[in-house]
């Protein structure tokens, strides 16, 4: 699940940052705990050793019953696991709430210095000018079939499939 076997006869000072953050989870999850609280699991990582955590995390979700808290700054790629979200500020709960319902309060995150990812920006943008009325999109593929839906609503007919060049 953590893709450590070609690690095995590493020495600790010879592995990545990222490769650290995943023998570190391992060794978590290998206490099989029902509940494990991870404090920003990927500070320090470049975005390929994030996607890897995150990957583990999303193999979690998927195979076993655990709730995993993770204290985050970089959200994008916690959108598509996390069932909730909740903002804390100074010790206080600003707002809790389900992951697409946590993402419509756009205002009081910004107040309190959340900057949205941008699928959530773009979306909110869209939104403002009317031209999007659906569902905040949390993925790539998500907000591909939002924009879709803009451009058939307003008649265009540009493709905004991925990987198109038109």
């Amino acid at each position: 699940m953590t893709e450590l076997e070609p690690l095995i006869d590493k020495p600790p000072y010879e592995i990545s940052g990222g490769q650290k953050q995943r023998v570190a989870l391992a060794a978590v999850l290998a206490m099989m705990p029902k509940i494990m609280i991870l404090d920003e699991p990927t500070s320090m990582l470049d975005p390929i050793s994030r996607r890897k955590i995150f990957d583990v995390l999303a193999r979690i979700k998927e195979e076993q019953n655990n709730t995993i808290i993770v204290i985050e700054h970089s959200l994008e790629n916690l959108l598509p696991l996390a069932d909730r979200m909740v903002l804390l500020h100074q010790g206080d709960i600003v707002l809790d709430d389900e992951t697409r319902n946590f993402f419509q309060h756009y205002d009081l995150l910004l107040q309190n210095n959340v900057l949205p990812p941008g699928i959530i920006a773009f979306h909110h943008h869209l939104q403002n000018t009317g031209q999007y009325r659906g569902g905040i999109p949390l993925t790539v593929d998500e907000a591909a079939t939002a924009l879709r839906e803009c451009f058939v609503a307003s008649g265009q007919k540009q493709s905004v499939d991925k990987g198109s060049d038109t």
